[in-house]
């Protein structure tokens, strides 16, 4: 897949997350005008621990499937501090892709 195309799918991926999350947590307002900023990890959350677990849920689903990419987004996230946006997830997820190492 071409990087614009997988940018794409990556973008409709988080999208879907965010939805699936907002869906089963009763939280249409999540979703903020600039989805980048949500913040998923932290003080300003938009979701309870479980809504992230339903957000990272599809987000590892729709990788494997989409890009054979296995992964288990909370460890993933580990160490990427006390904040952590949908913007993180997303560098994580490209990085991913393009099979660089997400280490820092």
């Amino acid at each position: 897949m071409d990087q614009p195309k997988a940018n794409d799918k990556v973008e409709q991926i988080l999208l879907e997350a965010i939805n699936v999350a907002n869906e089963l947590t009763d939280s249409p307002e999540a979703v903020a005008a600039n989805p980048g900023a949500l913040v998923l990890i932290g003080p300003g959350a938009a979701w309870d621990s479980m809504g992230f677990v339903n957000f990272a849920s599809v987000i590892e689903e729709r990788m494997e499937k989409d890009f054979g990419v296995s992964l288990v987004l909370a460890d993933r996230l580990s160490n990427k501090g006390d904040i952590v946006t949908v913007a993180d997830v997303r560098d994580l997820l490209h990085c991913l892709i393009a099979g660089q190492s997400t280490k820092s």
